[in-house]
């Protein structure tokens, strides 16, 4: 929603907000934790922080392709 409105700093805080509560819930190899980083780092590459959304782009990379069946 924040994003949709062009309100990058709220929807940064929202995206890591939510990172934040589904490593504690669900740990650091979830699915939908990879998804949350998408997002995060998807607000980062709007605002053209591409070094800072790296990280999460390369984690939510690994969770992904470790997700995949073997």
């Amino acid at each position: 929603v924040y994003l949709a409105m062009h309100d990058y700093d709220r929807a940064l805080r929202s995206a890591q907000n939510a990172v934040n509560q589904l490593r504690k819930r669900a740990g650091n190899d979830s699915v939908q934790l990879a998804r949350c980083l998408y997002r995060y780092a998807n607000i980062l590459e709007s605002q053209k922080k591409y070094q800072e959304a790296l990280p999460a782009c390369t984690e939510c990379l690994k969770i992904s392709l470790s997700a995949l069946p073997q």
